[in-house]
């Protein structure tokens, strides 16, 4: 028995398919990426800190459960909120660290509006899980309806060879 490498059993835990239940590494790598997104959105933006936060911890906060919700088949609503205040905390941790001078004195008005985005997480995961539920339900309805259908068998004719049909006569003129 051949000995694998390492960079062939990272490689293999990584891409394993994993057991249904919390999808951990899913949640932490999607919030940690929109939370450094939303991070640097915060952090490049100009204006008045309302606005900033309108951009980056909303879009931290509300589209991870957009991406988490449809590849888990178990605890939607959960795992998505989970990735989306993940994705909130990273931004936040990001915007204090990077840009203290601009939002440690606006403290307080970061973490309101950080509850006031955890309960659009919750709205946004709620509603996304029971559409991915909804769609899934249709989608299997589809598939048994075309399963039960008997499969229509084309006649097969036998079609004349093409021919090409030369309608001009393209010689050139000396």
């Amino acid at each position: 028995m051949a000995q694998r490498s390492a960079w062939e059993r990272v490689r293999e835990r990584l891409l394993a398919t994993p057991k249904e239940g919390m999808r951990y590494k899913l949640i932490f790598l999607v919030g940690a990426s929109f939370g450094i997104l939303g991070g640097i959105l915060g952090l490049v933006s100009k204006g008045p800190v309302n606005g900033n936060l309108g951009t980056s911890l909303a879009l931290a906060m509300l589209l991870t459960p957009y991406i988490i919700i449809p590849r888990t088949k178990t605890r939607r609503v959960i795992q998505g909120t989970l990735g989306g205040v993940f994705a909130g905390i990273v931004t936040m941790i990001f915007l204090f660290v990077f840009a203290n001078a601009r939002y440690w004195p606006a403290r307080n008005v970061v973490l309101s509006g950080f509850v006031g985005y955890l309960f659009g997480t919750l709205a946004v995961a709620w509603l996304f899980s029971f559409v991915s539920q909804w769609t899934e339900k249709k989608r299997l309805e589809l598939e048994a309806k075309r399963g039960t259908q008997p499969a229509r068998s084309k006649t097969k004719t036998l079609e004349k060879p093409r021919v090409r049909v030369h309608r001009y006569n393209r010689k050139k003129k000396r």
